[in-house]
């Protein structure tokens, strides 16, 4: 949701309705723009050359402190 990437409600059925409803209330290009941080997001948090680069980063800074 940080990402804006997604919706995210209780895992209910009421939460699941109110999942639906809202992505269909969604006009198409708020879909596709949703999309795309979708993209963003998976390719920042869950791609290994992201991922890893996050890593070393993380690493060079504990080192050199």
């Amino acid at each position: 949701t940080a990402d804006g990437a997604g919706r995210v409600e209780d895992d209910t059925l009421d939460g699941t309705q109110r999942l639906l409803a809202r992505w269909l209330a969604l006009q198409p290009p708020d879909r596709a723009a949703m999309a795309g941080r979708a993209d963003a997001c998976f390719k920042r948090h869950f791609q290994v050359e992201g991922v890893a680069r996050h890593l070393i980063d993380t690493l060079s800074t504990l080192i050199s402190s």
